[in-house]
């Protein structure tokens, strides 16, 4: 695995946790089980385990620490601990050998809908097997919610190497102070987990790091998000009220971290504004709207009393469930106090459902406004979707925009529909952009334009799912981007083409996009566009480079390219420290929206410092005109290729092409593989590599790993060679690879049949109808991109 990674902020606050003392719980006077005396070993976390009602024992009234924890057992145990989140057990279950009828079902089954477990390979769970050292860190991982963690160079552990199973996982488990190891620094990794052993885990887990899966409480469960009382004494009450609880499954209504919050962003009441309410079905425009009881009946009335010159934090609710329409919205100038005293425009109420605001135009905000929060609203562009009565091809390509160089804006549990998202500066000199926007947990689907500019009805007006211009600090994460840039309900109207994708960036600088899903792109699923000092200066415009941008844990499928950081521009190194890591990039080029047959991963061009690293190429066996990642000609330096694997590429899986100025190319402990299934579409110019003889020596190959069909492989100046030839000429450590994956057919159909989804797109539509108070985090993008990279995982 590659060692070129940097340690995370969370994992510093990891560390951090390390140097706290966390005190353990007393034993109880009497004992809670026979067999666990005073001054056994762990008795006090056996304690705790019975007490917050973990483990009940056996029925004989032991707890038997010293027998092995068996896997069904820890589905039940990790359940629990959970805090037995509102779960319903499909019908068919998710493994060969567990029925409905078997013990711990339901807890088993919310196991694998969670993505803490995905079972063996011959798609069994084997719930009598015993629990290993090795398997119990990585259930705890994911549990956790697989925080985002940098492994150490160097392992914690005598008996635990990097490129040991799960060695992340077990780092991380001694990182978090969960586990310390033996006294002869040691991890067994392969040794069974005894009960007791078990106990000492969860109990440090819970304290330490806290499940971070998410997900409402079992009903029964009483919480202080759900108990009908206002705990925190600031007149909202419960998760229908009070923003400081995520869920009914919150258990405190004080405001809390998003690690404390299931991931979410909660608010106490402000300190220095007024909460307005809205609600178009029991409001009324007459009312004073400062209670649900007393609510107004149109947003515009809403923000007619709101405060505008911020210096206050004003809130304004509109009610779960409702249905409003809006022309125009109504934000401008609307700014609030700080960072912790935000502007936020959110939800209430009963329902679940969050409140439609169906627009009968486009939405634009302008202005130069900061600390601004909108939560749970559900946009729906009407006249754009070909199913709706009042469907007019002249309404599409339009959407909700945020024109101005704000700073400081989140949009969280956000769907726009049949719309666009735009967060695009004013523009301007080089102060002059967008700061601190996050984008998280949102979606935007079927964004598309039916306006033709050319005589071609199929080269439609450009549109994007999600369009971004000049923004530093821009976080997007853990959201869903589905079917933008094309049409394809209303044939001759709104075909795909090559300008329209998920998402087109232009000028973003130290940013984050990570954990997001991007599926059926007209073109590509992320496009980063970048113009240079010279060609910026021509036009009048400050540069728009893209530079110290984090991609990571994706889950790329369907669209004809994956990432591009290249094109438009020509002055050189417009790309600069960027990282490509974790993705998964699975069916690319499937749907073939413009009828181009081809496949394309990551293009680098002009780029300047660029790491892609241990993500993932797989199983799109389609066309001959494909390649997995290319450093194409231009200007490219210092770019690093690095633990990453390609399975199933039909053509080229690294390319370096072209006339241009390379330096410094680096090509390291790649696994390549082909099988059968590529030379079935009847291609000969499969390679493995292929390289240009004018820039092959300023590349370097070293430690990759090769297997396909025949013998030559490589495309090297023009001519096939063999892997003898290879490894004598370019790459003398070069190995052929002989090993076996656990299941290489995951995809996101098999994914979402083990969550009860009968198709691909019986899932789509599940996560695209997620929102916070129904929410399951097994729809994540690093969900499911963990879930493959599982499937690629050694026997």
């Amino acid at each position: 695995m590659s060692l070129h990674r940097t340690i995370s902020a969370i994992a510093a606050s990891v560390a951090a946790l390390m140097v706290a003392i966390i005190a353990v719980p007393g034993a109880s006077a009497a004992s809670t089980f026979p067999d666990v005396p005073t001054g056994t070993p762990f008795e006090a976390e056996i304690t705790w385990l019975a007490d917050q009602g973990i483990s009940t024992g056996y029925a004989d009234g032991t707890f038997r620490p010293d027998a092995a924890i068996t896997r069904d057992a820890m589905a039940a145990f990790m359940y629990r601990l959970a805090g037995k989140p509102v779960f319903t057990a499909p019908a068919r279950s998710p493994f060969e050998d567990v029925t409905p009828q078997s013990a711990f079902y339901k807890e088993i089954a919310w196991l694998a809908s969670t993505g803490v477990t995905t079972g063996y390979a011959d798609g069994t769970f084997r719930p009598f097997e015993s629990v290993t050292r090795d398997a119990m860190a990585a259930f705890m991982y994911r549990l956790a919610g697989k925080p985002a963690y940098t492994a150490p160079a160097r392992s914690p552990f005598e008996d635990v190497t990097p490129r040991s199973a799960f060695f992340t996982e077990i780092s991380w488990l001694a990182a978090a102070g969960v586990t310390t190891g033996w006294s002869d620094g040691t991890y067994r990794p392969f040794r069974t987990i005894a009960r007791d052993a078990m106990a000492a885990f969860m109990f440090r887990f819970d304290r330490r790091v806290g499940v971070g899966i998410g997900g409402p409480t079992d009903p029964g469960s009483v919480t202080a998000c759900n108990d009908g009382k206002d705990n925190d004494g600031d007149g909202w009450t419960d998760w229908q009220n009070d923003l400081g609880c995520y869920g009914p499954g919150d258990g405190a209504e004080t405001a809390g971290t998003r690690a404390q919050e299931a991931g979410w962003t909660t608010y106490d009441k402000p300190s220095a504004g007024t909460v307005y309410y809205v609600s178009s079905s029991t409001g009324s425009d007459a009312n004073d709207g400062l209670s649900p009881a007393t609510a107004f009946a149109t947003i515009e009335k809403g923000f007619e009393r709101y405060r505008r010159d911020g210096q206050y934090n004003d809130y304004v609710l509109l009610k779960r469930g409702d249905a409003f329409t809006v022309g125009a919205l109504p934000w401008h100038r609307y700014a609030g106090l700080s960072e912790d005293q935000p502007f936020v425009v959110a939800t209430y109420g009963e329902s679940t459902a969050r409140p439609v605001l169906t627009a009968t135009g486009g939405l634009t905000v302008l202005g130069d406004l900061d600390h601004r929060a909108f939560h749970g609203l559900d946009f729906y562009f009407r006249d754009a979707d070909p199913s709706s009565p009042t469907f007019d091809t002249e309404a599409t390509g339009t959407g909700l925009s945020f024109y101005g160089n704000t700073e400081d804006m989140l949009i969280e549990d956000v769907r726009v529909r049949y719309g666009h998202l735009n967060i695009q500066s004013a523009g301007g000199d080089d102060d002059e952009h967008m700061d601190g926007i996050a984008v998280r947990r949102s979606a935007v689907a079927y964004s598309w334009n039916a306006k033709s500019w050319t005589d071609d009805p199929c080269i439609s007006g450009k549109t994007q799912g999600m369009y971004i211009a000049r923004v530093r600090r821009l976080t997007i994460e853990d959201s869903y981007f589905l079917h933008n840039g094309w049409g394809e309900e209303v044939p001759g109207r709104g075909c795909a083409n090559m300008f329209n994708h998920n998402i087109y960036a232009m000028g973003i600088w130290d940013s984050t996009i990570r954990g997001n899903t991007f599926l059926h792109g007209s073109s590509m699923g992320l496009k980063l566009s970048a113009f240079g000092e010279a060609e910026s200066a021509a036009e009048g415009t400050a540069p728009r480079v893209i530079s110290n941008v984090v991609i990571e844990d994706n889950f790329f499928s369907d669209s004809e390219l994956g990432i591009s950081m290249g094109g438009n521009g020509s002055d050189p190194y417009r790309f600069r420290d960027n990282v490509v890591r974790g993705n998964v990039f699975s069916e690319m080029g499937s749907d073939n929206a413009t009828g181009r047959s081809f496949q394309w991963g990551v293009e680098l061009r002009d780029n300047d410092g660029a790491l892609v690293e241990d993500n993932l190429f797989v199983s799109s066996p389609w066309y001959t005109n494909a390649f997995a990642v290319k450093v194409a000609a231009s200007t490219n330096r210092d770019i690093v290729i690095d633990g990453n694997l390609f399975y199933d590429w039909p053509t080229n899986d690294v390319v370096i092409s072209g006339e241009g100025d390379y330096q410094d190319v680096s090509v390291t402990d790649n696994t390549v593989v082909k099988t059968d299934a590529v030379s079935a579409i009847g291609n000969s110019r499969t390679c493995l590599v292929s390289t240009e003889s004018r820039n092959v020596a300023e590349t370097t190959f070293s430690g990759n790993q090769y297997s396909a069909p025949g013998t030559d492989w490589f495309c090297a100046g023009g001519a096939r060679e063999d892997l003898g030839w290879w490894t004598a000429n370019r790459e003398p450590d070069a190995r052929l690879f002989t090993g076996d994956f656990v299941d290489p057919t995951r995809t996101l159909t098999t994914y979402g049949a083990r969550l009860g989804h009968a198709s691909e797109s019986a899932t789509e539509a599940a996560i695209l109808g997620a929102s916070r108070l129904e929410w399951r985090d097994a729809y994540l993008g690093s969900r499911v991109a963990q879930y493959v990279k599982d499937g690629f995982a050694l026997e």
